[in-house]
């Protein structure tokens, strides 16, 4: 027995808009240059998706501060390695890399909410794709 409404929904929730038509200036908390061209670039991803609105100022400035951390700490790996030499004359891993970790996590968890991640991109349906529904459920 199929129950009624049972089934993934459909994604045609129509063509979003986005209130915001022209890229919004990088504020001045950003943390560096790779920040600045992350905000320069997501800003304009999200504008032509129609997703982006004015709160969503903080949430991007985060991810792009994150971006910068995150730059920060690979150039910092680069430069003096993974890891630190202990007492014990053993080698623990170094802050850059504990960092990088953390900042590679608050990426992924920010991304998503701004719908940057690859699920948001797949699940979102084109213009013109709502006149033909297609679903897993579709041959019941």
């Amino acid at each position: 027995m199929r129950s009624p409404g049972g089934g993934r929904k459909s994604n045609n929730t129509g063509n979003q808009v986005s209130s915001l038509t022209r890229a919004v200036s990088p504020p001045d908390e950003l943390l560096g240059d790779m920040a600045i061209d992350a905000w320069k670039r997501t800003c304009k991803i999200l504008i032509n998706r129609g997703t982006f609105e004015m709160e969503d100022c903080y949430l991007l400035m985060e991810y792009c501060n994150t971006v910068q951390l995150l730059y920060d700490a690979n150039q910092e790996i680069k430069s003096d390695g993974l890891g630190d030499d202990t007492a014990a004359g053993g080698q623990k891993l170094g802050a850059a890399v504990k960092a990088r970790s953390r900042y590679i996590s608050e990426l992924i968890r920010l991304s998503v909410v701004l719908k940057l991640d690859p699920n948001s991109r797949i699940l979102k349906k084109q213009p013109g794709d709502n006149d033909k529904s297609s679903g897993e459920f579709d041959e019941f």
